[in-house]
C-alpha cells in the first residue's frame, strides 16, 4: 500500500469499469491517485502516528491500515 495511490492494481479494469459505469477514465484514475492507499483505507490521514494513535483508540479502519496481516 502506499501513501495516497493504491499501489498495485488491475489497470485494465478502469476501462471496464468506465465502459460499465458510462463514465470517463479520468474520475477513476483520480481516485486511483488521491484518495486511495493509507487515507483511503484508514480513513484518517497518510501520517502513520495519526493512524497507529486512532488504531488504539479503537478505529477498525485506522487499524486495517497500519497492522499487518498475515493473508494476502
Amino acid at each position: 500500500m502506499m501513501d495516497t495511490r493504491s499501489g498495485g492494481g488491475d489497470l485494465p479494469m478502469l476501462s471496464f469499469i468506465a465502459e460499465h459505469e458510462h463514465k470517463s477514465t479520468k474520475p477513476l484514475l483520480e481516485i486511483m491517485n488521491n484518495p486511495s492507499g493509507l487515507p483511503g483505507v484508514s480513513g484518517i490521514s497518510t501520517d502513520c502516528r495519526d493512524m497507529l494513535s486512532a488504531a488504539e483508540m479503537g478505529n477498525p479502519r485506522s487499524a486495517l491500515a497500519v497492522i499487518p496481516t498475515n493473508e494476502g
